[in-house]
Formats: C-alpha cells, sequence, structure tokens
C-alpha cells in the first residue's frame, strides 16, 4: 500500500498497527468512523459557502426577469401619454 500515493499514511500506520495488535477489524471502524467525519465536515464547509452564491445567483435572474417585464410597460405606458 505505500507504493500508491492515494492511500494516506496515516491511514498505513494505523493498519499496520492494527495487524500487529490483531485488532484489524476495531482499526478500520475508527478509520472508518475518521473519514466519516471528514467527508461529513467537508460537505457542510460545501454548502455553507455555495449557499449565499446560489441566493446571488437567484437574485440576479429574479432581477433580470423583473427588468424584462417592467422595462417594456413603461415604456408602453409612456407611448400611451
Amino acid at each position: 500500500m505505500r507504493r500508491y500515493p492515494i492511500v494516506d499514511s496515516l491511514l498505513i500506520s494505523m493498519i499496520s498497527a492494527g495487524e500487529e495488535s490483531g485488532n484489524l477489524p476495531g482499526v478500520l471502524d475508527k478509520i472508518a468512523e475518521v473519514y466519516e467525519r471528514q467527508t461529513e465536515s467537508q460537505v457542510k464547509l460545501f454548502t455553507t459557502l455555495i449557499e449565499p452564491a446560489m441566493i446571488v445567483i437567484i437574485a440576479i435572474v429574479v432581477g433580470v426577469v423583473v427588468i424584462s417585464v417592467v422595462v417594456p410597460m413603461f415604456q408602453q405606458y409612456s407611448l400611451m401619454l
């Protein structure tokens, strides 16, 4: 496993310790918990960052739609006067 750069050195050390102690299933459970927490925090960070961006994008779209409807209405109104 040391040949593959995708495998974390901490993961290799923990697996080695689990093999030596005879508690590999317990160590693998701990590794899974660590990676789950890490993934959850990354997803939470992503959603925290993407939410304001989506609000701005939606506001721009709504603004463009409103302007594209209201401006022609005012132009028609000014022609009637």
